[in-house]
Order: C-alpha cells, then structure tokens, then sequence
C-alpha cells in the first residue's frame, strides 16, 4: 500500500512540474506576440495568475522533499492518492489536448490579427481548458500530498485568482468577436461541460 502512495505522489509531482515547466517555455511567446497583438489587456486582472506556475512549482518541490506519510497507510489513505493522481493525470492530459488542438497558445491575454473563436477539442466541451488543467492538479496535490498548505493556497489565491484572470479574458473575447463569442459562452461551460457543440469548429 505504501508503494502504491508513493507511485501516487510520482504522478502528480511529474504532472505538477510538467505544468509549471510547460508554463516558462511558452512565455517566451508572449513577447513576440505582445508586439502583433490586437488587444493586449494588462490589467491586474490579467496578471493575477502569473505567479501561480511558480507557487507551484515552489509548493510541489516543499512538499515531495518533506513529505513522510504513514509507514502503513490506511486503505482510505492510499485511496484518496489514488484519486489525486488521477486528478493531476486528468490535467495533463487536458492540457496536452488543449495545446495540441491550439499549439500556438501562450500565456497572457492577447489577440493576433489572425485569431477566431476555437470550438474544436477541449474548447468545444469548456472554454477554459488550461485553467481546468491547472485546478485539476492543484486538487491532485491536495489529495495526493494531503496537504492543508495546498488546499489553503488553492483555496485563497489560485481558485479567486483564475475566476478574475477568466472573467478578464472572456471580456477581452467579447469586446473583440461580439455576438460570435457570447453564442459560444451560451453554448459550452466555464469549467463544466453544458453539452458538445455541434457546428463545425474554428480555429483561434
């Protein structure tokens, strides 16, 4: 059982580090794209989320270097690792599928000359599917580390912190493409899924 824990707590660590790395890497995009942007809104709205891949970067490399669970966990112990890992599995495998069906993604808000509304993918089941990745492994975290310095920073920065930075990026969608996007947003959930768009998807 023990084994079984800790093979947990490798799963979220690898997809908690892969995150943040992920992160870094393409922030080097942003700068090129700041320069074609349409629209490049940076308010405190915009920027409330930045530190967060650093937080958990941070927290992940704390709590794998210091963690020392039970030397016989109980079942319920080992099941609610489980349940975390599958959470922070379920984030990157959103992630990977949000990247690959929109691989010129960056961090920031922003839009290019050439960006439409993206329904295909991930997009058509939630329109924040990075975000979701992201509160998907912050939970497998939580759960995986048992942690209350996780749940405590989830609860009071990064949970608050997405909400504003969604809510700035939807406004900045809606000032651009109108009409087009509020269909959208009547269409598919936040971070829950309404239902499957049906039309032909497009491209951002």
């Amino acid at each position: 059982m023990l084994i079984v824990h800790y093979v947990a707590i490798a799963v979220v660590a690898f997809a908690a580090l892969g995150r943040s790395i992920g992160i870094f890497v393409v922030k080097f995009r942003q700068q090129a794209y700041r320069k074609r942007a349409v629209l490049y809104p940076a308010g405190w709205r915009d920027r409330i989320a930045s530190p967060e891949p650093f937080v958990l970067l941070a927290l992940t490399l704390w709590l794998a270097a210091t963690h020392s669970g039970p030397t016989a966990p109980a079942a319920g112990y080992v099941a609610t690792s489980l349940l975390g890992a599958a959470s922070a599995a379920s984030g990157i495998g959103l992630m990977l599928w949000a990247v690959r069906t929109f691989p010129t993604v960056s961090s920031g808000h922003y839009i290019l000359p050439e960006h439409q509304i993206v329904a295909c993918g991930p997009y058509g089941w939630v329109r924040h599917p990075l975000y979701a990745a992201a509160l998907l492994i912050w939970v497998g975290l939580v759960l995986t580390f048992h942690s209350t310095t996780a749940l405590a920073i989830g609860l009071v920065y990064v949970a608050p912190a997405y909400w504003f930075y969604m809510r700035s990026e939807e406004r900045m969608m809606s000032e651009h493409f109108g009409e087009a996007y509020g269909c959208y947003m009547e269409q598919v959930g936040m971070l829950v899924p309404k239902r499957r768009l049906h039309p032909r998807a497009q491209r951002k």
